[in-house]
């Protein structure tokens, strides 16, 4: 082997290794150690290793940011409900005055509706200015904590991370962070 493995379990029947190159692999023990280099590197943990924390999933850190903006997620759920149904509202007002109104020549119903399509109209933009605004504001209130734990996790590299990059890379995953945004 030209890479190190992981041993799992030995028995007498088998080896269980898991190989970055294969996965998790069972060789007989002959053919393990045909391949085997013969360099072993033993790991136990001593008294002062702590466990770290576990790996979270993208939807759970996903989540983790949108848990403290329920507020705001409501509201904007709220201008969307509002907007889509100054939409449906519309159409009715179309539907009505092409099937009713024109061709009964209701002019009175006319000028009462078209003053109320008006009226909604100006609530629906304004609706939807207001949801525009707070999904800035829910984007830049995502936006601090992102980019703060990003600066906190290389701030807390180790320092022979920075010894072996030059410069202009770590700057450049800078950029991308923000480029992620």
């Amino acid at each position: 082997m030209l890479h190190y493995v992981v041993i799992h379990k030995i028995s007498e029947k088998e080896i269980v290794a898991a190989d970055p190159a294969k996965g998790i692999v069972k060789y007989k023990p002959s053919d393990f150690f045909n391949i085997w280099t013969g360099i072993l590197l033993i790991m136990t943990p001593t008294t002062e290793f702590k466990k770290g924390n576990e790996v979270k999933g993208v939807f759970t850190r996903f989540f983790d940011l949108l848990k403290p903006q329920k507020g705001l997620l409501f509201n904007i759920f709220l201008a969307s409900l509002l907007i889509t149904a100054f939409g449906i509202i519309g159409s009715f007002y179309f539907k009505f005055l092409l099937d009713d109104i024109v061709p009964n020549n209701l002019r009175q119903s006319l000028t009462v509706f078209s003053i109320g399509f008006i009226i909604l109209s100006v609530f629906k933009v304004i609706t939807e200015a207001f949801r525009t605004q707070l999904l800035i504001h829910l984007g830049q209130r995502l936006d601090i904590p992102l980019m703060l734990g990003y600066y906190d996790h290389v701030v807390n590299l180790p320092m022979n991370f920075f010894g072996t990059r030059e410069v202009g890379e770590i700057i450049s995953r800078f950029n991308d962070a923000s480029k992620i945004r």
